[in-house]
C-alpha cells in the first residue's frame, strides 16, 4: 500500500471531488519528475469507484499514450483515436466503380472521421497535458465528460500552438519527490537544470556529466538513445551512428534499424496508437524501392515499448533520403508527396522525445535560447529512467 505525502493526499482528495461533486469540467494537477503524478491519478480512480472500462485514459502524442498503457492504464489510446473513428471507403467514379491510383495501381480510398460513439464512458484522463494543443480542448470538452489532467508544464509545450492545458493560476501543483525517487540524481539533475544551473562534471549516481571532447564511440553503441538540441546534431549522429559505428552501407534501412515517424497520419491507426510524429520504433521487413517511378518503398514498422506492428507502410523515398532539413520540410508540407514521412531515430531532437521514456541514453545540451532552454534540458534529462550521459557542448550562462 503507497502511502501518499501531503500534498499527494490533497490532489487525490480534490480529484475525487471533481468527479463526484464538482460542477466544473476539468480538473488539472501538474508536477515535477519523481512526484508521483501516475500514483495519484490511480488513487483517484480507486476512490471515486468509477470502472476502468469507462474511463478512457488518452495523451495527445502517440508514445506518451504507449507509457501510459505500461503504467497500467491498459485502454490507453491517442486523444484523436478516442474522439473519432475513422471510415475507409473506396472512391467511385460516375458509374459506381472504384477509382485506380495510378501509382500504386490500386482502388483510391477516401477516409472520413465520425464522431466516436463515447456513451459508456463517465471520464476522460489526459496525461502530459501541456503537450496538448489549444485547437484540439475545444473537441475534446464538447463531448461534455469529466476531465483530470496532469503532466508537468516545466516542459516543452507543442511546436505549432499554445497548450492546451496546465496554464492556469489553479492547477494544483505536486512539489515533493516520492522516497523510492530519491536516490536518483536525474531528478536532481532535472530540477538544477530548470534553476538554470549547470551540474558539475563527473559521475553522480546514475548521472554521468562530461565534456562533448570525452563523448566516446563506445558509450554512443551502448546508449539506447541521443538527443540533442538540433536538427543539425540530429543529423550527424545518426549518420555517423549508421556509418561508423553500425557499418551500414545502404541508403535505405534494414531489419533492426531505428526509425521514427515525422508527420501525423490520423488514417493509420494500430490498437488505439495512431502513426503520428515522433513515433519511434525498428524495421521489422527490409525496405524494397516500391513502384515503378522509385518514389515510395514499403517496410513493417515495430513501435518501442508495446512492440506494436505497423504493416507495409509506404514511406516516401525523396523524403527519407533529402540531404538537406529544408528539402524535407518542404517535401512534408507538400500534398502531392504520397507516402509516410520517417528518418533515422538513433538521435532524436528533445521536441521529438516528448512523451517518450528511455532507460539509459545520451543529452547533448546545446544552447538554443535562453527563453526555452530551461525546459529543453529539462525535459531531456526527464525521457531517461535508469541511467544518463549529460553532455556539456560547451558552459553557458542563463540571463
Amino acid at each position: 500500500m503507497i502511502l501518499f505525502n501531503p500534498g499527494q493526499e490533497a490532489v487525490i482528495q480534490a480529484g475525487v471531488h471533481h468527479i463526484k461533486h464538482s460542477s466544473k469540467q476539468v480538473f488539472e494537477f501538474t508536477g515535477g519528475p519523481g512526484t508521483g503524478k501516475t500514483e495519484c491519478i490511480h488513487e483517484i480512480v480507486r476512490r471515486s469507484g468509477i470502472p476502468l472500462n469507462r474511463i478512457a485514459p488518452m495523451a495527445f502524442i502517440g508514445q506518451a499514450a504507449i507509457v501510459m498503457r505500461l503504467r497500467g492504464l491498459l485502454n490507453a489510446r491517442t486523444i484523436h483515436s478516442w474522439l473519432y473513428e475513422c471510415i475507409e471507403e473506396d472512391v467511385l467514379d460516375e458509374h459506381g466503380f472504384p477509382v485506380m491510383d495510378p501509382v500504386f495501381n490500386k482502388p483510391m480510398k477516401r477516409y472520413t472521421f465520425i464522431p466516436r460513439d463515447l456513451n459508456d464512458i463517465d471520464l476522460f484522463i489526459i496525461d502530459e497535458g501541456y503537450t496538448v494543443p489549444r485547437w484540439m480542448k475545444k473537441d475534446i470538452e464538447s463531448r461534455g465528460k469529466k476531465i483530470i489532467v496532469c503532466g508537468d508544464r516545466n516542459q516543452l509545450p507543442p511546436v505549432e500552438d499554445e497548450p492546451a492545458y496546465l496554464v492556469n493560476d489553479d492547477v494544483m501543483m505536486l512539489t515533493q519527490v516520492m522516497r523510492q525517487n530519491e536516490w536518483s540524481y536525474i531528478v536532481h539533475l532535472a530540477n538544477l537544470v530548470l534553476q538554470g544551473i549547470e551540474p558539475d562534471l563527473g559521475l553522480h549516481g546514475n548521472v554521468l556529466v562530461i565534456e562533448q571532447d570525452d563523448l566516446t564511440p563506445e558509450m554512443i553503441k551502448n546508449s539506447q538513445v541521443i538527443i540533442c538540441g538540433t536538427n543539425k546534431t540530429r543529423d550527424f549522429y545518426n549518420d555517423y551512428i549508421r556509418h561508423e559505428i553500425l557499418h551500414k552501407t545502404t541508403t535505405l534501412p534494414g531489419v533492426g534499424e531505428r526509425v521514427m515517424c515525422r508527420k501525423n497520419n490520423w488514417n493509420i491507426e494500430v490498437d488505439g496508437i495512431n502513426l503520428t510524429n515522433g513515433l519511434t520504433g525498428t524495421v521489422a521487413r527490409p525496405a524494397d524501392v516500391y513502384n515503378f517511378d522509385g518514389k515510395t518503398f514499403n517496410i513493417d514498422f515495430r513501435s518501442d515499448l508495446l512492440g506494436l506492428y505497423f504493416n507495409d507502410i509506404t514511406c516516401n523515398y525523396q523524403y527519407f533520403t533529402a540531404k538537406t532539413r529544408q528539402e524535407k520540410e518542404f517535401i512534408k508540407n507538400s500534398r502531392y508527396a504520397i507516402g509516410e514521412k520517417f528518418e533515422y531515430a538513433y538521435a532524436k531532437t528533445t521536441h521529438l522525445c516528448q512523451g517518450s521514456q528511455y532507460y539509459n541514453g545520451i543529452y547533448i545540451s546545446e544552447y538554443l535560447h535562453k527563453d526555452i532552454q530551461r525546459q529543453l534540458d529539462f525535459t531531456a534529462a526527464t525521457r531517461f529512467i535508469n541511467h544518463m550521459i549529460y553532455v556539456v557542448k560547451k558552459r553557458r550562462r542563463y540571463y
